[in-house]
């Protein structure tokens, strides 16, 4: 079944994993034109970064309480990929019955890249505080989930904001721990 594995790592974190277990790849600029990075310093960046993630993470969060309804809300949020991805899986939700209690954390953000028109972090997800019920209010909240979930994150600069490309479970080294 599609959703458990899923579930094993949070409804809210519903498909900010992927599941590649490649490291991620650096965007290649072009040598003969460099340009300069979309923030002025490594801090903007990553304060840009965080302020869109803790953004992401509210909206998700809510969307899983609400059992999946109104994915919708997150489409600013996300590139068009990954927000079809999201509504397929709290479309799954929505037919199982099941929904989200608590709220999601996150900590040990840590800037990857600073490029022109791109920005990857580090992140550590914490889900300890987030349990899955269904219908009856009964805890499925399935036994042994990791509560620390190492991601990397791959954003687009656009007029708008930040937009999230891409989130995968980090493979190198757990930095949450």
């Amino acid at each position: 079944m599609r959703l458990l594995p899923v579930l094993a790592i949070s409804i809210a974190s519903l498909t900010l994993v992927g599941c590649s277990t490649t490291t991620p790849e650096a965007i290649p600029t072009s040598s003969a034109v460099e340009q300069a990075p979309a923030f002025a310093s490594d801090e903007e960046a990553l304060a840009a970064a965080q302020a869109a993630y803790a953004q992401y993470l509210s909206v998700s969060d809510q969307i899983a309480r609400d059992g999946g309804s109104n994915p919708e809300r997150l489409k600013t949020l996300l590139s068009e990929d990954l927000f079809r991805d999201q509504v397929k899986t709290y479309e799954d939700i929505q037919s199982q019955n099941l929904h989200a209690v608590g709220e999601s954390k996150f900590s040990n953000f840590k800037l990857m890249k600073n490029a022109s028109s791109a920005i990857s972090n580090y992140v550590c997800l914490d889900v300890s505080q987030i349990r899955v019920q269904n219908s009856a209010g009964e805890d499925v909240t399935p036994e042994g989930r990791p509560s620390l979930i190492p991601l990397a994150l791959d954003w687009s600069v656009s007029n708008q904001g930040l937009v999230m490309n891409k989130s995968e479970v980090w493979t190198g080294a757990n930095f949450c721990l």
